[in-house]
């Protein structure tokens, strides 16, 4: 029999970003710079990669994770309204 898991996963990730925090401020500007045009390389280069399938496949996607987490805002919503 597995025992539960005894791990603080949200202090860990508050950790993780409070570090990652930290090492993005600490970065120049010319640094900085770096990132951002590594990281828009990155996401252009992949959309241009993209087949008109799977571009409409990735939109799909999106919209039925919109419509999750629109479902999940309405039903967190329910759940605060007191009971009868």
């Amino acid at each position: 029999m597995t025992s539960p898991s005894t791990h603080d996963w949200q202090l860990y990730e508050a950790r993780c970003r409070t570090a990652q925090l930290e090492w993005l401020r600490s970065r120049t500007p010319a640094e900085k710079l770096v990132l951002y045009e590594d990281l828009y390389r990155f996401g252009s280069v992949g959309r241009a990669q993209m087949s008109g399938r799977e571009r409409v496949e990735l939109r799909r996607w999106n919209e039925k994770l919109a419509i999750r987490r629109k479902l999940s805002a309405i039903f967190a919503k329910a759940d605060q309204l007191p009971r009868e």
